[in-house]
């Protein structure tokens, strides 16, 4: 991981990213296949999962390691980064038979223990990983105000709170979470100009190859008024040459967002 980011020089480094990770450590048995997850194995009573002491558990010991170790390594070259299941996805994996408001405060409790941790081994940003949030209006709305502690308890440290979300229905509602958390990242859809709260974008693998196509979509984003804060994939890197991916970061690097 450090020898990688010597070598690419990109202004972040994730820590860990795997949707398991909290539902493991709260005592789920999880099986892979073709890349994706299946919940073999969980309590039905919420009692019976273990929600105190989460830090402790699984490999979650692991991740907040591998951000001190980090810190250590690339001190203030580089933006540590500390990755938290989302917790709504979270909520919906878990589906059991609770006041899903209460079990949702659970959840929150249990991710406010590990970017706490994540904090304070010296991560720079926490990036929730959401795949979709509420339809409505109301609940988003009660979504939002679960996410202020979370926002608080990174803020505290000097870090900040970014929520990554790979499907939206309603862009202009997402601007009810501008109070809670410190910015977005989104997908390359075109109607992101409605949005009030501060943008990254999530650019797809097939314009890694291409530095230039990349610089053309964000001159298209820049000049519809969108000043991407942050650029990232939309899923792991495969099967492009390392000095064509250092080409294209290079390329980025050279743009001037601000």
């Amino acid at each position: 991981m450090y020898n990688a980011w010597k070598f690419f020089r990109y202004d972040g480094i994730i820590n860990y990213i795997d949707e398991t990770l909290e539902l493991e450590a709260l005592g789920c048995r999880v099986d892979w296949c073709n890349e994706q997850y299946i919940i073999v194995a969980k309590p039905q009573d919420p009692e019976n999962l273990t929600w105190k002491n989460i830090k402790e558990r699984g490999r979650i010991p692991i991740a907040i390691e591998v951000i001190r170790r980090l810190k250590v390594m690339v001190k203030d070259e580089c933006i540590i980064i500390g990755v938290l299941r989302g917790p709504f996805s979270l909520l919906n994996d878990l589906d059991m038979k609770e006041n899903r408001k209460n079990l949702l405060q659970r959840i929150i409790n249990t991710e406010l223990e590990i970017c706490q941790a994540y904090c304070e081994a010296g991560a720079d940003l926490i990036l929730i990983l959401e795949k979709r949030l509420p339809s409505d209006e109301e609940t988003l709305y009660e979504y939002m105000k679960d996410l202020v502690p979370l926002r608080n308890v990174a803020n505290f440290f000097e870090a900040r709170l970014i929520l990554s979300l790979k499907e939206m229905e309603m862009p202009q509602a997402l601007n009810i979470l501008q109070d809670s958390i410190d910015g977005m990242i989104l997908g390359d859809q075109q109607n992101l100009s409605q949005i009030k709260v501060p943008l990254g974008l999530s650019i797809s693998n097939d314009l890694l190859y291409d530095g230039e196509k990349i610089i053309r979509l964000l001159q298209q984003k820049l000049e519809g008024g969108i000043k991407p804060f942050i650029l990232t994939t939309k899923e792991e890197v495969h099967n492009i040459s390392i000095y064509s991916l250092k080409n294209s970061i290079n390329a980025l690097k050279s743009l001037k967002l601000g």
